[in-house]
């Protein structure tokens, strides 16, 4: 039917057809749909579908030409042009000058992509807040491609770092705010629950039964180790 109306009326739906497919993750298509049509005219919601296309499919040279593009054609595609700019950044694993774009870009384009990359600039500067606003504004709307996967891991090797830095911690009780963020995706995950349940015990909330049954099915893990003394130490045993 999408493909019907782009024939009807080739302008009106060829971006309605690359939205589709974009949804569908069938970027290849994207690119095949946006490069032609971008070529007689400009559409904004077709070039911001056409560059993060081109993150999810690692394709730097088809962003650098998107950027230059939209930069020389300036007005509303200006904002494309800096978009393109924070893109590259995250695909060129440039820290500094993803945090530098970011800060001054971000906030032009809302988008789970663009979310995403909100989280990893925000990692990259090592904000915790920031982090977990990021985090928090990601993983509260709808899944997309595999952004959900790459955030956890991003989250998780942070709060593993933190752990294993006992002198530079973040205050458990905020370790607690992320990992509960993390929870609602990655259920069964053993930091995770151990992270929260550490957080329990420091608010006088978790039971001798909680810890016993974390230590029965990880047995040797060092967090429930120290969770375990600090319990006993707070209940006087």
């Amino acid at each position: 039917m999408l493909k019907q109306l782009k024939e009807i009326n080739y302008y009106v739906g060829t971006p309605i057809l690359a939205n589709y497919l974009f949804s569908r993750y069938r970027f290849e298509d994207v690119f095949s749909e946006a490069e032609t049509y971008l070529e007689r005219i400009d559409n904004y919601n077709l070039y911001l579908l056409y560059a993060e296309a081109c993150v999810l499919m690692d394709e730097p040279d088809k962003l650098k030409a998107l950027e230059k593009k939209t930069h020389e054609t300036g007005g509303a595609m200006s904002t494309i042009a800096d978009y393109c700019r924070i893109l590259l950044a995250y695909l060129e694993n440039d820290e500094a000058k993803l945090a530098e774009t970011t800060r001054k870009y971000a906030k032009n384009i809302s988008s789970p992509i663009s979310r995403f990359i909100r989280l990893r600039a925000a990692m990259s500067q090592g904000s915790y807040n920031e982090i977990l606003a990021a985090a928090n504004d990601l993983f509260s709307g709808a899944p997309f491609y595999d952004l959900f996967d790459r955030a956890s891991i991003l989250c998780e090797a942070y709060l593993a770092e933190q752990m294993l830095k006992p002198e530079n911690q973040v205050d458990p009780s905020k370790m607690a705010e992320l990992a509960k963020i993390l929870s609602g995706y990655r259920k069964d995950d053993r930091l995770i629950s151990n992270i929260i349940l550490a957080d329990q015990v420091q608010k006088g909330l978790a039971k001798e039964t909680d810890l016993l049954a974390a230590r029965n099915q990880n047995p040797n893990d060092p967090l429930l180790l120290r969770i375990t003394a600090e319990f006993l130490i707070m209940e006087g045993k």
